[in-house]
């Protein structure tokens, strides 16, 4: 089934079929939701299921058709993105006419990039918008009518990125529905789209990936091994995109930080840890620190399991003489505490919470659950030697 090109979603994959088998399409789509996560793979799907010359409701993947709208180059797909301003450009150009060779160039090797993995995002270097042009030439390519039968369908990807002359062009467009044409906006920034165009839309929510999905996913897709797989999909926050990005990243340095952080809060050292945290505000992004604090989370639940002899369930296995270190001297933590500590952080950078205050009052009450772990643990070694 065609459908399965796109990872999970089947919520989203439903609202599309039936609208497909009831002939309902809708003039606008708005696809929002998180980063990674196969809008525009869904979008594209969605363009070859309309079209496709042998199935209804799905796409085939091998007649002409669905090759052409896969590849960009069928007549009824139009991919809309980011591009450069060209040198003395004119909101009358078309526009990729003033733009240099080199810039044309890397724009097609975008675009086939996205043919082949529609999970790639367009990066195209000083294109900071979609431009006006680009919506003008949308306008005038449906004014006329398609000398291809079945549904024009145009994408327009990050739409959140379109220059305020562009939405006010763009909202034209929504007001004069054409007819067999769907426009799909994509974006992971829906509130910085105007209202009026979201009014506009029948809105498409999608949803964070599984950490099962993101790994039977490159397991299939990338040919990468089971373990290394589940450990990508845990620091891939429910991205696929973000996974794909990690495969060229070197996963344990990118554990070293956060597992070395936790030895600090462990320590006591108030002074190291509030420039530890200081240079974490500093140097991250706010997705990175989410990363960081999932590093930890993970951390937690391998040494969960190490603890009760379920090592096969552990994540960073890579690193597991370095986990039963950890739980020689932290065995009597409240590993559910620490989770629920860490995962509460985690909502609070989701929900734009100061990072400093987050990652201070983390540190505060993990260092309190070391404290008394390494307490009891003391402890227990005292009554362990005295009943010798």
């Amino acid at each position: 089934m065609a459908w399965s090109n796109v990872i999970g979603q089947d919520r989203v994959k439903q609202i599309l079929i039936n609208a497909i088998l009831s002939e309902r399409i809708p003039n606008a789509y708005l696809f929002y939701g998180p980063e990674g996560v196969g809008k525009d793979a869904m979008a594209i799907e969605f363009a070859k299921a309309l079209n496709c010359e042998r199935k209804k409701g799905e796409a085939c993947d091998e007649c002409k058709t669905c090759k052409g709208i896969s590849e960009f180059s069928h007549p009824n797909i139009k991919l809309i993105f980011k591009l450069p301003l060209g040198r003395n450009e004119t909101k009358d150009d078309p526009p990729l006419e003033k733009l240099d060779e080199d810039e044309i160039k890397i724009i097609q090797e975008q675009v086939k990039l996205k043919s082949q993995n529609p999970y790639h995002k367009i990066s195209i270097p000083r294109a900071n918008s979609i431009k006006i042009n680009s919506i003008r030439e949308i306008k005038v390519e449906i004014s006329h009518s398609s000398f291809i039968p079945g549904w024009r369908v145009i994408i327009v990807s990050e739409a959140d990125a379109m220059t305020e002359q562009a939405a006010n062009a763009f909202l034209k467009t929504l007001e004069e529905p054409t007819p067999k044409t769907v426009i799909i906006l994509t974006t992971s920034n829906k509130d910085q789209l105007p209202q009026t165009i979201i009014s506009r839309c029948q809105l498409v929510r999608f949803s964070y990936l599984s950490d099962e999905e993101i790994a039977t996913a490159l397991i299939e897709r990338y040919d990468l091994n089971p373990t290394r797989a589940r450990l990508i999909a845990r620091l891939s926050n429910g991205s696929f995109g973000k996974a794909v990005e990690l495969l060229d990243v070197s996963i344990k340095d990118k554990r070293i930080k956060p597992i070395d952080f936790l030895a600090t809060v462990a320590s006591g050292k108030i002074v190291k840890m509030l420039i530890e945290i200081e240079k974490i505000v500093t140097d991250y992004e706010r997705d990175e620190v989410k990363n960081f604090l999932n590093i930890i989370l993970t951390w937690f639940r391998d040494a969960l399991f190490v603890k009760f002899g379920m090592e096969d369930r552990v994540i960073n296995v890579d690193m597991l003489d370095r986990l039963k270190k950890f739980i020689e001297n932290f065995g009597e933590i409240d590993y559910q505490r620490a989770i629920s500590l860490v995962e509460k952080a985690i909502t609070q950078v989701e929900r734009n919470v100061q990072m400093n205050l987050i990652l201070i009052n983390l540190s505060i009450g993990l260092y309190e659950l070391f404290k008394t772990a390494y307490n009891k643990l003391k402890q227990k070694s005292t009554l362990q030697w005295t009943e010798k």
